[in-house]
């Protein structure tokens, strides 16, 4: 079949959608969802049997989907509906999630749903579990309903939210107000739940030294040492510790290590010597309790 790949970047998902499907012998093309225009164009070039979306952001004009079936890969249980909905999966501990290929129409992950895949959550990052399960549902899903749609015989399942195995729901956009983290309430866990959720974008917008940033890569601390040594007498959500560039900050319940952060507005960070100036450097024998390996990426703040 002539397969027309419409995504909003090339990313790892729509590149092993690309692999996985010109390995099976169709005849693939990729467009980047760069406007309406553009689309159109696109397809009235290459005139495909099937339009799939690996990873859209945008939304597909009216007159291709209603000329062409046009599936999209919706990281979402089924009738999980809204562009965070990974973010809230995160964010409310969900123990499974999963992946949906659903039909193009006017609202936006409503369609009839062509396949679906469920996976277990683990503690980790957004882009993490997107890179990993995401991906993996993702693909067997797609591949399966590209079979279906092969067949000509498939019929879509239209989605109804009275079935009892249907769990999702329209979500709105997470926004900074969610994610906001509430050092003074705010147990560890919750702290790490809101930084994953927004890993690698939007991240967390906090305030530190009176300065605006996003906040990444969050790993709790449960070195007793960091806890009884340097934790007690602090206040929660002040630095008390830094390693190989990360900060270690106080929590009501212990600490987290934060890995990365990036200056509101700007490419840089102007402010990470001054802002390490006077705390202590922890170093990684001390360290021994993380949860997370030893050896685990806290290098430094990203730009």
């Amino acid at each position: 079949m002539r397969i027309l790949l419409i995504s909003s970047a090339y990313n790892g998902l729509c590149q092993r959608a690309h692999m996985e499907l010109e390995a099976l012998g169709h005849d693939i093309s990729i467009t980047l969802a760069l406007n309406p225009d553009y689309i159109r164009k696109r397809v009235t070039f290459f005139q495909p049997d099937l339009i799939i979306c690996p990873f859209l952001k945008e939304k597909i004009p009216e007159d291709v989907w209603s000329n062409h079936t046009c599936l999209i890969v919706h990281p979402g249980i089924v009738g999980d509906q809204g562009a965070s909905s990974l973010d809230w999966a995160i964010m409310n501990g969900e123990q499974e999630w999963g992946v949906t290929v659903l039909q193009a129409v006017e609202e936006m992950d409503a369609g009839d749903i062509w396949a679906t895949e469920t996976f277990k959550m683990r503690q980790a990052s957004k882009a993490s579990i997107y890179r990993r399960e995401v991906t993996k549902a993702a693909i067997k899903a797609m591949l399966q309903a590209v079979e279906r749609f092969e067949t000509k015989t498939f019929t879509p399942e239209p989605l109804d939210y009275s079935k009892p195995d249907v769990r999702g729901e329209l979500r709105p956009q997470m926004k900074q107000q969610e994610r906001r983290i509430d050092w003074a309430n705010d147990d560890a866990a919750t702290i790490i739940k809101k930084i994953n959720a927004a890993d690698s974008a939007p991240g967390v917008l906090d305030v530190i030294d009176n300065q605006e940033y996003y906040l990444y890569g969050a790993h709790q601390e449960s070195s007793k040492t960091v806890w009884e040594g340097l934790f007690q007498g602090w206040q929660p959500g002040a630095i008390i510790a830094k390693r190989h560039g990360a900060i270690c900050r106080a929590t009501i319940d212990g600490a987290v290590w934060i890995s990365h952060l990036k200056r509101k507005n700007t490419a840089k960070v102007p402010l990470y010597k001054r802002l390490l100036a006077h705390v202590p450097f922890l170093p990684q024998a001390v360290c021994l309790g993380l949860t997370h390996p030893p050896n685990s990426p806290i290098w430094g703040f990203l730009p």
